[in-house]
């Protein structure tokens, strides 16, 4: 070869527990030349990290540009987004310091939890890495599948019906576009009419600002964090199959004619482009 170092092989890293259940429901019913078929399916599963190889304490996935979204460690289920959880916005300077000691924090600024109640030598609370925390999970509580269809004489008509309730996403987009400091180009209207200022004081969006430290946009934290629930309308599709005996001696049988339609609709509370995301096993 080229004389080049040989990649690590690939090994099983961790040992896991993974646990879930499916109920299906069927139903089938005539009126005659009318007939109905539909099924709804329903999966759960629970999963959780027992033990990771080489007695590591944990391995961090998902890299973003400013660090590693995913944390898989004992005890937590596969995959879960570790950061610092916000618990809210700097409303004055007095907020800021009656609370912890937190870099670079300022009126308008993102506070976040302090889960770590040391204190350093001064006697005094500090948020730092040991304050970061679970802040979301991708595992949903349960998937669900709805498929019908309806079939009279030579029509048919069928859909397709797909959701996921309670799993979440670490939507990085909005690192690029509620921050100005993270890129100069185009931006989002919340940055211009929900963010901070003095006499918008329960603004959801921090104060638009060029400084970017601690208290910004430098840390993963839980404002990125959006439930990914969601219903879509994946299927539609109409069909009339033309009966045998308008093709003679031809020998064509079985010819069907149908229209059909993708992803109608996406009922979904997620502000990204589209809630059905995947990812690889280790960062989901």
């Amino acid at each position: 070869g080229t004389g080049g170092e040989a990649s690590a092989p690939a090994v099983n890293a961790a040992a896991m527990t993974n646990k879930g259940m499916e109920f299906e429901l069927s139903y089938i019913k005539a009126w005659g030349d009318l007939k109905f078929t539909g099924r709804i399916l329903v999966s759960a599963y629970r999963n959780s990290i027992d033990k990771l190889a080489f007695g590591i304490p944990f391995m961090e996935k998902g890299a973003i540009s400013i660090g590693n979204v995913v944390r898989n460690q004992k005890g937590q289920p596969m995959s879960v987004f570790y950061g610092y959880k916000v618990a809210g916005i700097f409303g004055s300077e007095n907020e800021v310091v009656a609370s912890p000691l937190q870099d670079g924090a300022e009126p308008g600024f993102l506070r976040y939890e302090n889960i770590d109640k040391s204190t350093d030598w001064d006697g005094n609370q500090e948020i730092n890495q040991e304050d970061r925390t679970v802040i979301g999970d991708p595992n949903p509580k349960c998937t669900y599948g709805i498929d019908f269809s309806f079939t009279f004489r030579h029509f048919d008509l069928s859909a397709f019906i797909y959701g996921s309730k309670g799993n979440e996403i670490y939507n990085n987009n909005l690192w690029w576009i509620n921050f100005w400091q993270s890129f100069q180009g185009q931006k989002s209207r919340d940055l211009l009419y929900n963010s901070w200022t003095p006499s918008n004081p329960d603004a959801s969006l921090p104060k638009a600002s060029n400084k970017s430290n601690f208290s910004t946009n430098t840390t993963i934290n839980s404002y990125y964090v959006e439930d990914g629930s969601y219903l879509r309308l994946k299927t539609v599709q109409l069909g009339y199959s033309v009966p045998d005996k308008y093709f003679g001696i031809t020998g064509i049988k079985g010819l069907r004619i149908y229209v059909q339609a993708l992803n109608l609709f996406t009922l979904t509370g997620y502000s990204g482009l589209d809630p059905e995301l995947g990812g690889s096993d280790s960062a989901f």
